[in-house]
């Protein structure tokens, strides 16, 4: 967006005041919701032009850094042989996820029939990637 062409009003004018009322909240509150597909999120580095913050860095840990050594085998197998897109691609088209209550934890489904999918990793393998069934 051209800066010359429209006004920017700043409704926090120093950061300290951005940080506690907006930045910090909204991390907090991420951190906390387990539909989330990350945690711990957090300010990581601070970088500044003169006296001004001009960019955040942020860290987070994916919770599929969880994932075993055999799951990341299987990951990586999936990605050489059907290619990221389209795995994606296949996930995003079949499966949807819901979380209900608050702070309670996702629950996923078929985006046909609404059922509750209760083993991701058999419906992926058996419904989302059938050429790897051969």
């Amino acid at each position: 967006m051209p800066e010359d062409r429209y006004e920017f009003k700043d409704t926090a004018p120093r950061y300290s005041i951005f940080e506690r009322d907006f930045l910090l909240p909204a991390i907090k509150n991420i951190n906390q919701d387990q539909s989330k597909d990350i945690k711990n999120l957090m300010i990581s580095n601070k970088i500044k032009s003169g006296r001004r913050v001009t960019h955040l860095d942020f860290t987070f840990n994916a919770l599929g850094a969880e994932l075993t050594e055999d799951d990341e085998s299987q990951v990586k197998y999936l990605l050489k042989r059907i290619g990221y897109k389209e795995m994606y691609g296949r996930y995003m088209h079949s499966v949807e996820k819901k979380v209900y209550d608050e702070g309670g934890t996702p629950k996923y489904y078929e985006r046909e029939s609404k059922k509750e999918i209760s083993n991701m990793s058999g419906y992926l393998y058996t419904v989302l990637f059938p050429e790897l069934a051969k």
